[in-house]
Formats: structure tokens, sequence, C-alpha cells
């Protein structure tokens, strides 16, 4: 199964990567999120919470450049993505590889994002992406850092 997954990814990833960005957001049904900052809240139905004075968990995605960013906990990350119809594809992710204590959920959400395909979900200040493994819930940040 996984295999098969693997298969499909990679391949939906070089036929993302041979279309023209142009040619790309003609066949986008939903807008993505574009320029903002988004923080996690959840994943699947456990509550992420930050600790006061600490970075939050966050994504960020880029329209033009069709690139995510974000802060993982520890680490930042970054990569591209593309989106068809109501689906997220997420290519590989590259990520700084520094160590801290607790990378419990740094290491969940970035095996989640990496490589993986997401219904997306847009709902006012709430993102939801879901695959057969994982539902991260993520709302749009009122500042920036």
């Amino acid at each position: 199964m996984y295999y098969k997954l693997s298969i499909l990814l990679v391949i939906l990833y070089i036929l993302a990567g041979c279309k023209p960005t142009r040619n790309l957001s003609r066949d986008i049904g939903q807008q993505p999120p574009d320029n903002g900052r988004f923080e996690l809240v959840l994943i699947n139905h456990l509550k992420i919470e930050t600790a006061d004075g600490q970075e939050q968990v966050s994504v960020r995605f880029s329209r033009e450049e069709r690139q995510i960013s974000g802060y993982a906990g520890c680490n930042r990350f970054f990569g591209s993505y593309a989106i068809k119809s109501d689906t997220l594809i997420i290519g590989g992710l590259a990520s700084t590889k520094m160590a801290c204590r607790d990378m419990q959920i740094e290491d969940r959400l970035l095996s989640s994002l990496n490589n993986s395909l997401f219904k997306l979900q847009l709902i006012d200040d709430t993102l939801i992406l879901t695959n057969p493994s994982d539902t991260l819930t993520f709302r749009r940040s009122a500042t920036e850092p």
C-alpha cells in the first residue's frame, strides 16, 4: 500500500513540476491560503499548546512561489506544494537539524507533511489538512512573529 502511494506521489510531483505554474493555477478549484501564517492547533485530537514565550508551531504558504515553509517546534522547514481541486500535494521537505528536548510533535508534523497528499479545507480562518493517517488543524495567525 505504502509503495503504491509513494509511486503515486512521485508521479504527481513530477507531473506538477512539469507544468508551468500558470497552467496549474487554472486547475485550482479552491485557492490556497496565501501569504499568511497558520498556527497548528490540533494533530488528530491532540491539542497543541505552546509554553509562554515560545514560538507557535506554524505553516506558511507562498502562492506565487508555490512554497510551503514553517516552524515545527524546534526546526524550520520548507518545500514545494501544488493544489489540484481540493487536494494539497506537498513535495519533499527540507529542514534545519537542531536537536531539542521534546520533538514528538515536530516529528509527527514533519512525517505527516513530507511527500503527502491532503484533502484541503479552508473554512474562514481554519485550515484543515486530512490524509489517511492524520488530520492537521491550523488557525490563521492574527499576528506575524
